[in-house]
């Protein structure tokens, strides 16, 4: 399981869409933060919701560093849409998103089914997967396609899956961060970040070396072993999101 400072970056990042703004949230929110320090992943995003909702209200900057930087990201999202993120893509317990959200454990399946249903009816694009375990690989071409989404290749080696990315600029890729082979996926994605505007999801059994802090990181980390829910819902996330410009050479 990530460290808490680490769920706050990946959640301000999921609800953004950009690292810097990410980043510049986790590190105010863990910099003052006892839960954090405690390894209390649910009461460290307890605590940087109530207090990014603060700057929201009341535009201060504190205690984040930067107010031009989060003058753009605006206030975290709705309950429904917060439910769907805990739940399906980062894996909370009832438990912990209702500590999270101050919410009632009844109105959890209400909310859970309302941010699924809104992400699914915008999902609309294609993607490719790499993976190199065959029935891993068939198995999220499935949820895929069973969501509306064309796949449109599957690769299981770095090098033929960076040509194929780079052939046919899918909106969506799902990559293995541990590929067969000299190059990872990690490999893969610093090949085809600078040269397609796609969101990159990893599907990894590591999702804490997927989620360092560094230069470039994918938009979104799926822990294996994955549910059904939370590739769907990582999927139609990343369509649904509207991306940051990136000049693509």
């Amino acid at each position: 399981m990530a460290e808490p400072s680490t769920q706050m970056r990946q959640f301000a990042r999921l609800v953004l869409g950009e690292q810097v703004f990410g980043d510049e949230i986790e590190r105010a929110a863990s910099a003052m933060s006892a839960a954090d320090e405690k390894n209390d992943r649910a009461g460290a995003l307890r605590e940087m919701i109530v207090r990014w909702r603060d700057v929201a209200h009341d535009g201060s900057a504190k205690p984040f560093s930067d107010a031009a930087v989060l003058a753009g990201t605006g206030a975290p999202p709705d309950d429904a849409q917060s439910v769907l993120l805990l739940n399906d893509v980062m894996g909370f317990s009832t438990d912990e998103i209702c500590r999270i959200l101050d919410c009632a454990e009844s109105d959890v399946p209400g909310l859970l089914q309302e941010g699924r249903k809104k992400y699914a009816s915008r999902a609309s694009g294609n993607l490719v997967i790499v993976e190199d375990d065959p029935l891993i690989a068939s198995d999220l071409e499935q949820i895929a396609e069973e969501l509306g989404i064309e796949v449109q290749a599957v690769e299981t080696k770095a090098e033929p899956a960076i040509e194929k990315i780079l052939e046919c600029r899918p909106d969506v890729v799902l990559l293995d961060f541990s590929l067969e082979g000299d190059k990872t996926g990690a490999d893969v994605f610093n090949a085809i970040r600078e040269r397609h505007d796609c969101a990159v999801i990893f599907v990894t059994a590591f999702p804490g070396e997927a989620l360092t802090g560094a230069d470039m990181e994918p938009d979104l980390v799926i822990g294996k072993p994955y549910t059904d829910h939370a590739i769907r819902a990582a999927i139609a996330h990343a369509l649904a999101h509207p991306r940051p410009a990136l000049t693509v050479v």
